[in-house]
């Protein structure tokens, strides 16, 4: 039997150390080497879009501002519950400002309109009688459409009496109930 000697022992320990670092080590740091350079090209991606969207930062906040305001507007326009009589005083002054004259206001049985994450909803149908001059009548209705609260006209029936015009109509309010 041949003797092997230390050369041939280290070179091959050598060997098989360099084996198993090309088998298992290797294909790890190369996975790690990928999974860094993805890491970098969406760094420089959120990069490029800062250095695109920096500028027009100013604008964004203002835009932001706007929407933030219009949406405090617009959950103002709900009628909370009890505030039914505010809602109904509301009405009543404003068909004066119209000189309409209201003979008729008187509320109707709530319908459940729509529930999401934002709360429950309910209409509120009014049944409104009145008399007044068509051309108060419709600045009236469309009053009401861009008011304070909001408001559907679900009937609505014009009578001619010359020289006034008698109304009768349905409008419903939009109720937010508390969660």
């Amino acid at each position: 039997m041949q003797k092997i000697d230390k050369e041939t022992i280290i070179f091959f320990v050598l060997v098989i150390f360099l084996i198993l670092e090309i088998g298992f080590l290797l294909p790890s740091r190369i996975k790690k080497l990928n999974k860094l350079n993805k890491e970098i090209g969406e760094i420089k991606r959120s990069i490029s879009m800062v250095k695109n969207d920096w500028p027009r930062k100013s604008s964004y906040l203002e835009n932001n501002k706007k929407i933030k305001e219009e949406i405090k507007k617009l959950k103002s326009k709900f009628i909370l519950p009890q505030q039914e009589s505010k809602f109904f005083s509301f009405l009543s002054a404003k068909s004066k400002d119209f000189k309409i004259n209201i003979e008729s206001l008187r509320p109707l049985q709530t319908i459940d309109y729509v529930s999401s994450r934002f709360g429950k909803f309910k209409y509120l149908p009014i049944s409104v009688e009145g008399r007044g001059k068509f051309h108060n009548l419709s600045r009236f209705l469309n009053y009401l459409q861009n008011s304070d609260y909001f408001f559907e006209v679900k009937e609505l029936d014009i009578k001619t009496d010359q020289p006034y015009h008698s109304i009768n109509m349905i409008i419903c309010g939009l109720v937010k109930e508390k969660k």
